[in-house]
């Protein structure tokens, strides 16, 4: 028992110590996300809106400095700080200004808009890195420090200043009588996708160089699940029937259980990419679906916003873990087996949730009656 203990205390202080950094970064952005999202609520969004970019700016430009290695887990923290400060006011404030019909339009165009960013940044750095591998961290750290500085302009000259008013669309309506449900359900999901989808990003590629795969396909590969994210953000910008829909949900966890299934058996590029195509759109859909949810009442958008990130970031930061554990004590596919029995649990355990919400309802449907 006790050398149990001890190998399972060694597996995951190696495992901490070879990830810190990138923990570093998701455990500052979680809880600083928490914090800003509330912060928003009481003094405003465009402010940190603004600090976001320029303190993520200067961090990475910092990285180009740095003198010793631990110097990094700095940088990382304060460029997941920057990261929550930026993110649950922008998602918040979309929100704000948007009308009660239009805002998961909205909100699904402005994830669009930022994973297309992301995917074409990623590529772009690939290709500069090649000429100057410190250039990406130049050109990145002054487009965030022109963003930052263009926020601010925009504040001091009155444009969009302070914490705008809320749409009065939105308040004349009053919230869906399972707003709740949605919002607790939609949270599960997104936490099962991130876990999932951070798996697959951090151990596919150890899998795929066990299996003989080139960079290039390996590449290929991970873009199906970027691709599939952005093609779940373009569809749900087109279709508005899944809002309150608790098919979408269902949706959302029957492909990558799908997926998951095919992902356990494959051993040929093809057949990986099929399989991540759906788990990534179902990472679009999740993340769509828990936003909406996040910020659609008027009051608590930022707080509710800061949450939304949190929770997604924590399946970022656990799914890499916890995956790497199953990895080093069973084997990389068995990772896979892991990803399909969380969204299995989410799926059975949002199904009876949901049951119980509907028999809660019936019951007070027949007082009401009585």
């Amino acid at each position: 028992g006790n050398r149990l203990m001890r190998a399972g205390a060694v597996l995951i202080v190696q495992w901490v110590l070879r990830l810190a950094p990138v923990y570093q970064h998701r455990m500052s952005a979680i809880c600083a996300a928490v914090l800003s999202g509330r912060l928003s609520d009481r003094i405003g969004r465009d402010g940190l809106m603004a600090l976001g970019p320029l303190l993520s700016g200067l961090a990475t430009l910092s990285l180009l400095a740095v003198p010793k290695l631990y110097h990094v887990f700095a940088v990382a923290a304060a460029m997941g700080v920057s990261s929550a400060l930026f993110w649950p006011s922008v998602e918040a404030k979309v929100a704000d200004i948007s009308g009660h019909h239009e805002m998961g339009d909205r909100l699904s165009r402005f994830n669009v808009s930022w994973s297309s960013g992301s995917g074409l940044g990623t590529v772009l750095s690939g290709v500069i890195a090649e000429q100057s591998p410190s250039l990406p961290f130049v050109l990145a750290s002054a487009l965030l420090l022109l963003l930052g500085v263009r926020l601010a302009a925009l504040i001091r000259s009155g444009e969009k200043a302070g914490r705008p008013e809320p749409h009065p669309l939105v308040e004349t309506h009053p919230p869906h009588k399972q707003a709740a449900a949605f919002l607790l359900t939609s949270r599960l999901v997104f936490f099962g996708l991130t876990f999932t989808i951070g798996s697959i990003r951090w151990l596919f590629p150890k899998l795929a160089v066990s299996l003989g795969m080139g960079g290039t396909a390996i590449g290929l590969v991970l873009w199906t699940v970027t691709g599939g994210q952005a093609l779940g953000f373009l569809g749900m910008a087109w279709v508005r029937q899944w809002q309150y829909a608790f098919g979408a949900l269902l949706l959302t966890l029957t492909l990558p259980l799908a997926g998951l299934l095919i992902a356990r058996f494959a051993s040929t590029p093809l057949w990986f990419g099929v399989a991540f195509f759906a788990v990534g759109l179902s990472g679009g859909l999740a993340f769509n679906l828990s936003l909406f949810y996040s910020v659609h009442a008027p009051r608590a958008r930022g707080s509710n916003a800061g949450l939304h990130e949190a929770i997604g970031g924590l399946g970022w930061m656990l799914g890499p873990f916890l995956g790497g554990v199953v990895a080093k004590q069973v084997s990389l596919p068995a990772t896979h087996l892991l990803n399909l029995a969380l969204i299995a649990l989410v799926l059975i355990g949002i199904s009876l949730y949901w049951v119980r919400v509907k028999a809660s309802q019936g019951d007070k449907a027949g007082h009401i009656a009585a």
